[in-house]
């Protein structure tokens, strides 16, 4: 695969899902505006009657209504530019580290043209069907009718009925996405790590080869440096690893031999991730020792090759049977040469790639053995571990004032690090989902109050004739209930395909998880029920006599 396509492999999945969620949106905003339109057509039902009676041709009206609806959809794309100025600045606050190239977004001639041809779009889209529900209701009818033609406009209501519930339909998908990220995020922030990452301060150190050639003066500085932070007040342990666990990993993948174990394919044998480490690793980072021991002062560098296997290891080489004593072989020193190591211990597996990354096959050498020149260092503090950086510092400088250490930082930020970008697209997504639902609750009111307004004189009726207020709101949150329960239906139907598409992006969820389906349709049962008992409640503390003398 391409250079660009493999360094954007990850953000592209959330961009195409958040892409997705703006034309939610989008759809949801034009069905409001629809609605909005069709009511206030149903209103003007009289005057465009008159028009037509003083020669005015539908053609005309046309024109006048999409001209109305685009000047809308220009003063709004106007109105987004100036927004989505302003806004940059806060989604560059939180865009994570890995998804670099938002920082450089801007508003340039491209996104500006297409915000242009977007609102013009948009204004003749939620123009469209107000305007055919206008062309063919019948404008002579409506003025011969007078004040009552809006009674009659039951074509209306059905399309707003039906523009509602497709609102319904589009922010449950939306809102059901947001939710499967949610629990994906909560899911992994509950994936054990193998270690614990309390009050530890990470950061790496690379010595120049040129000042550092001897493998023994590597062993002596990392050494000397370690023991130094040790003896620091307020640290408890430290240690050094050549790659962080959950971080980008540097760690080593070779091919392993087990003496006495022909390979399966001898031209392609088992890879297994090769970690450096100091042999205090397992202490330091309270990594539990299983089956045999941890590396000791005895594995120094005149000592015959130990390593140390991780329990995924333990399982796809040496299912059955106690791994301790056996033979491996990582390192050559030529063709058919293998230099083995005796494998002392086995210790638990920890995440190495991520959090939703497997645990991978994984030998440890410790670096008395196998020196090299950079490796991270990792403090166990008793205090907050940000406090001791200016001492650690001081105590590297009085061995190297040249040397840097670089990507000094907690290991709960190296663990948050790893969650930034789903943690980035859950947050807009769910932003998204908040708005849509917002627009949703919007409409729903406005086809509630719509309704109620054009059955007022039926109301009057129902109340003079006794009919208690509680049973004209049922009446009325019924009607909604049916617009919302049909909008949730289809909904989880389009919900079922449409999340397809974001099952790479979830973990330990499945994109059909019944608990986010029920909730979502629960939320916008409550929504329903708020947006219908308002206009429903105001009306029936009209007074019937006043409303029918009024009509």
């Amino acid at each position: 695969m391409s250079l660009q396509a493999k360094s954007t492999e990850d953000i592209r999945r959330t961009l195409l899902a958040l892409w997705g969620a703006v034309a939610c949106v989008l759809l949801i905003g034009c069905a409001n505006i629809g609605i909005l339109l069709l009511s206030r057509g149903l209103q003007r039902a009289h005057e465009l009657a008159v028009r037509t009676a003083l020669g005015a041709g539908r053609g005309r009206l046309v024109r006048q209504l999409l001209t109305e609806s685009v000047l809308l959809g220009v003063l709004g794309g106007i109105s987004s530019l100036l927004v989505t100025a302003w806004s940059l600045y806060g989604l560059r606050a939180f865009t994570p580290a890995q998804a670099s190239r938002v920082h450089g977004v801007g508003l340039d001639l491209p996104v500006v043209i297409f915000t242009a041809a977007l609102s013009l779009g948009t204004g003749l889209l939620v123009g469209i069907v107000p305007v055919w529900r206008i062309v063919r209701s019948d404008l002579h009818n409506a003025l011969s009718e007078g004040g009552r033609s809006a009674s009659r406009g039951r074509h209306h209501h059905r399309a707003m009925h039906t523009l509602a519930a497709g609102q319904v339909l589009v922010a449950l998908v939306l809102l059901t996405g947001a939710g499967l990220m949610i629990k994906t995020l909560e899911r992994l922030q509950a994936v054990p790590l193998g270690f614990n990452p309390d009050h530890l301060l990470t950061f790496y150190v690379s010595l120049p080869d040129v000042r550092y050639p001897q493998d023994s003066q590597k062993r002596v500085f990392f050494e000397e440096l370690l023991d130094r932070i040790r003896a620091l007040p307020g640290v408890r342990s430290a240690s050094a690893v050549n790659a962080l666990y959950i971080h980008w990993s540097r760690a080593y993948v070779v091919p392993v031999l087990v003496e006495g174990r022909p390979a399966a394919d001898p031209s392609h044998p088992p890879d297994s991730h090769v970690r450096i480490v100091d042999p205090d690793i397992h202490r330091a980072l309270q990594i539990p020792v299983l089956r045999g021991r941890s590396f000791t002062a005895r594995d120094g560098p005149d000592s015959p090759k130990s390593v140390v296997i991780n329990q995924a290891m333990a399982r796809q080489y040496f299912a059955g049977e106690n791994p301790v004593g056996h033979r491996i072989s990582v390192l050559s020193s030529g063709p058919g040469q293998p230099i083995w190591g005796e494998i002392v211990g086995v210790v638990g597996d920890v995440r190495q790639q991520g959090l939703d990354a497997g645990v991978f096959p994984e030998i440890q050498m410790p670096f008395t053995q196998s020196p090299i020149n950079q490796m991270a260092i990792l403090v166990r503090t008793s205090a907050a571990p940000g406090a001791l950086a200016p001492s650690i510092r001081a105590q590297a400088r009085t061995l190297d004032p040249d040397l840097p250490l670089t990507f000094m930082q907690t290991m709960d930020d190296v663990v948050a690090t790893s969650l930034a970008q789903r943690r980035f697209g859950m947050r807009l997504l769910s932003a998204f989902g908040s708005v849509a639902l917002i627009l949703t609750a919007i409409g729903l009111y406005g086809v509630m109050a719509a309704g109620v307004s054009d059955r007022t004189r039926e109301i009057a009726v129902r109340l003079a004739l006794g009919a208690s207020p509680s049973r004209v709101v049922w009446m009325v949150v019924r009607d909604a209930l049916v617009i919302t329960v049909a909008g949730v239906t289809a909904g989880v139907l389009v919900a079922l395909g449409a999340t397809r598409s974001l099952e790479p992006l979830l973990f330990g969820v499945p994109r059909t998880d019944p608990w986010t389906y029920g909730t979502t349709s629960a939320i916008f049962v409550m929504v329903t029920l708020v947006s219908s008992y308002l206009p429903a409640r105001r009306v029936t503390r009209i007074d019937p006599a006043t409303a029918l003398r009024s009509d």
